[in-house]
């Protein structure tokens, strides 16, 4: 017998869906197929589960949190909401948040993403427990798209006769909140049809009232996310500024290789994980010459969306071609030095590119950082140097991860793995 992820003991383990089934069945997709960021080409059966709650928990804790979801889904849920429609939302904020949290922690535990804190959130769902007072939710409308002209998509009206796109979704996922970056919260998002809730979930037993005001500038800075919910139970939405085929735009702009949107070719291949490795070789001619201009423009493109950014975690190595005849080290070549110290102010992500086991990183260093050569083929470093070099980068990958909703266990992994391949055989001075 395994743990069970809600309750924490040792039971025999059933299948928890991800997305509800009293939705599935009210709902079936035409194609059987539901998006996922977890798997090639991002699409999967509509009826996927995790197979990690005991019975008691599935079947009687967690399922009157999924009856409370699916009340809210008949009474208002079902509808879209049009242009100029306003809201009237009543319901039952405790059993909402738990819900929300519920379906977040369904779909973490399936990605490994936001575990360092949501593990924690398990056993409120099945208490009767309130919730910590220091969770904000926030809820946005997403109203129909008239698309008759697509060059002037507009928010529909109910009683408009065109073409319609509608927000007919359930989706869960991450986000993040512009000029707020902290490990102590996680941010997901569930979307029901015309209904885009925002939670921003803190660590529990997190108090510090500094960070949650500057979270809480950020948000309405951002003045994205819709209304805060409050205790009360009741919330009048104004008419959505959001339709639905905008909103979907975003999504595919963030997915282009799914929605075979064109990109290059190699991108293409590595999302679908069609190979698991990038050699990229650096001419000798580029760095004579100090051209970076066509390794920036492979680099910046890898960045350019979170499909594609994800694709290459961890699965490039560079290379330097055409000193094979030089008997100095790459470190001690004048122009590789120059060149390098030059695209490292352009580019400073390499923690996050470097392949598992591949060497990049330590001769990136050595040539950044003033190796030499010294007993035993160590090479020794200007620790300074190196330091300075080594807060760039992690803070680079902070960036990084905070823009594309990289949680903290995989931010973590990728930060233990570079620097074992820049340790090894290294002295700093």
């Amino acid at each position: 017998m395994r743990v069970c992820s809600y309750c924490k003991k040792n039971k025999k383990l059933t299948r928890e869906h991800i997305i509800p089934n009293w939705f599935l069945n009210i709902n079936p997709s035409p194609d059987d197929i539901q998006f996922s960021e977890i798997v090639p080409r991002k699409f999967l059966s509509t009826d996927s589960v995790i197979k990690d709650v005991c019975a008691e928990c599935n079947n009687i804790k967690l399922s009157a949190l999924d009856a409370y979801g699916k009340s809210l889904y008949n009474d208002f849920f079902i509808e879209h909401v049009f242009k100029d429609e306003t809201i009237d939302l009543r319901y039952n904020y405790d059993l909402l948040c738990k819900w929300l949290i519920k379906l977040s922690y369904n779909s973490a535990r399936v990605n490994k993403a936001d575990l360092e804190v949501l593990n924690d959130y398990g056993k409120y769902l099945i208490e009767d427990r309130e919730l910590p007072e220091n969770i904000i939710v926030y809820c946005g409308l997403i109203s129909p798209s008239n698309i008759n002209d697509y060059e002037n998509i507009t928010l529909a009206s109910r009683h408009e006769n065109c073409e319609l796109y509608a927000p007919d979704w359930f989706r869960i996922g991450v986000f993040r909140v512009p000029e707020f970056d902290s490990q102590n919260w996680v941010y997901r998002h569930v979307t029901i049809n015309s209904y885009s809730f925002f939670m921003f979930i803190p660590k529990l037993k997190h108090e510090d009232s500094y960070e949650e005001s500057k979270l809480i500038e950020a948000i309405k800075k951002a003045n994205t996310y819709g209304v805060k919910l409050e205790n009360s139970g009741r919330v009048i939405f104004p008419a959505p500024v959001l339709d639905a085929y905008s909103s979907f735009a975003v999504h595919m702009y963030n997915n282009p290789i799914t929605y075979d949107i064109p990109f290059d070719n190699i991108s293409s291949a590595i999302v679908n994980k069609e190979f698991g490795l990038v050699l990229y070789s650096i001419p000798r001619e580029d760095i004579e010459s100090g051209n970076t201009s066509e390794i920036l423009q492979f680099l910046n493109n890898i960045i350019s969306c979170r499909e594609v950014t994800l694709g290459y975690m961890q699965k490039i190595e560079f290379m330097v071609d055409g000193y094979d005849d030089d008997p100095r080290e790459l470190y001690e070549i004048s122009e590789v030095i120059s060149y390098f110290n030059n695209l490292n102010k352009l580019f400073p992500y390499w923690m996050f590119l470097q392949s598992e086991g591949g060497q990049w990183l330590k001769v990136l260093v050595a040539i950044l950082c003033e190796g030499k050569t010294i007993e035993h083929k160590k090479v020794a470093m200007n620790g300074e140097l190196m330091k300075d070099l080594l807060d760039t980068w992690f803070v680079s990958l902070n960036k990084l991860s905070h823009q594309c909703a990289i949680s903290e266990r995989l931010n973590r992994k990728i930060s233990e793995d570079a620097m074992k391949v820049i340790c090894e055989g290294r002295i700093s001075s």
